[in-house]
């Protein structure tokens, strides 16, 4: 063999070699490489849920959730800050405990692309819509029964896995992957099934982001002038007293913070002011409307139910209604225990309702980003099955409530004697 030969033999095996070499230290490098600032914190994350609340691994083990945290971080070199965003949240919401939280304060799509155009209100566990792009006005006010093969009731029980008892408004791509009710493919179009008031189904396919707000058709909820008056706040008329209770707090609002602490001073002046201008009245009925509330200031307890007492004790031949809560899950079942051994109040309500608390809830900023890790203690945490059943159930219609106007239960408040 020539030199020739042997040289080029010899250069061509080197320039392989050579070759081979930089392949894998790019790709080395592609699948080593880490984005520092997120691996922070997702390990910031991962630790305080750890540390915290070890009772959060129940439905999936704590092994488990480090792999998948440690695949993020290996992986978020490569990924935007959007997809990362969204494997936190999934990972987060897949523990399926509602103590630990992982809110990120905005849509992680742009809202050109992210919603799909149709709004629902919820009356009695079902959807109907009331706000639709122009295109699909034929849905407008009919049931929503469906989201591509999950009804309704399954999407509503993986909703409650995330701590959400509802489809939000309006619904988006994001919540509805993460739920694993639609994948990638869906991306482009999923098919939302309605039913008429005949029970007869039809569909319609939608896309996300695909009507501006000035699209869209609506249904305005329609009210006679004189309830919308007298449930729109607090007042007495006529001898009725009426109490709108619009009490809610939140998780992420700690008892002892300024946020909880402002809270508490706004509706102690509130509930002062009332009770203090109609303790003077004459009064026949008093009704204390309870179902925009989910949550309770403990403190306020005794006085509250120290100034219902004095009212009841005033005018004897009076009676007392509360409305309970139209969360199916609250805080409040304390309060109607207390009032239903202290006074001959009388309770209406749409559902039983089941008794939740969670105490002493902290919150941790997650740095550079728009996350709020939320989470409560495991021996912070206590949790009750008690339920309250009020002494009578009225059902709201979507064709009363939205179509016609009518509260059936202050309706047949007003019509007690």
């Amino acid at each position: 063999m020539n030199n020739k030969i042997r040289h080029a033999i010899i250069a061509a095996v080197m320039l392989a070699i050579a070759g081979c070499w930089i392949y894998c230290i790019k790709n080395a490098k592609v699948e080593s490489k880490i984005n520092l600032e997120w691996a922070e914190n997702i390990d910031l994350i991962e630790e305080t849920i750890v540390k915290n609340c070890p009772k959060a691994f129940e439905k999936e083990s704590m092994k488990s959730f480090h792999e998948k945290m440690n695949k993020i971080k290996r992986e978020s070199g490569n990924l935007s800050n959007e997809e990362i965003e969204f494997k936190l949240l999934e990972a987060v919401w897949g523990l399926g405990d509602k103590s630990v939280q992982l809110v990120v304060q905005r849509d992680i799509f742009p809202e050109k692309d992210g919603f799909y155009p149709v709004m629902c209100c919820n009356v009695c566990d079902k959807y109907y819509a009331y706000s639709i792009d122009k295109d699909f006005k034929e849905a407008l006010g009919c049931r929503l029964i469906k989201i591509n093969d999950s009804s309704i009731d399954e999407v509503v029980e993986k909703s409650s896995s995330i701590g959400m008892e509802n489809l939000p408004n309006p619904i988006s791509y994001t919540y509805l992957k993460i739920l694993e009710i639609i994948s990638d493919k869906d991306r482009e179009e999923v098919k939302f099934t309605f039913e008429r008031d005949n029970e007869e189904e039809f569909f319609i396919k939608m896309k996300p982001g695909q009507a501006l707000r000035d699209g869209w058709e609506e249904i305005f909820p329609h009210r006679d002038e004189n309830t919308a008056k007298v449930l729109s706040k607090s007042n007495i008329e006529n001898g009725i007293a009426y109490f709108k209770c619009e009490y809610s707090s939140s998780i992420a609002a700690p008892r002892d913070s300024k946020e909880f602490m402002e809270q508490h001073k706004f509706y102690q002046n509130k509930m002062n002011t009332f009770f203090s201008e109609i303790e003077s009245k004459e009064l026949h009925k008093l009704i204390i409307d309870m179902r925009t509330s989910f949550d309770y200031d403990p403190s306020l307890l005794k006085d509250f139910v120290e100034r219902v007492k004095s009212i009841e004790k005033k005018n004897k031949n009076s009676k007392i209604y509360v409305i309970t809560s139209s969360e199916k899950e609250n805080t409040l079942e304390p309060i109607y225990q207390e009032l239903r051994k202290s006074t001959k109040a009388i309770f209406y309500g749409e559902s039983e309702v089941r008794y939740k608390e969670f105490k002493k809830a902290n919150i941790v900023n997650i740095p550079r980003t728009a996350f709020v890790l939320s989470y409560v203690k495991d021996g912070d945490l206590s949790r009750f099955n008690e339920t309250f059943k009020p002494d009578y159930i009225i059902k709201r219609s979507f064709d009363d409530f939205w179509i016609k106007g009518i509260d059936n239960i202050y309706e047949k408040i007003k019509q007690d004697k």
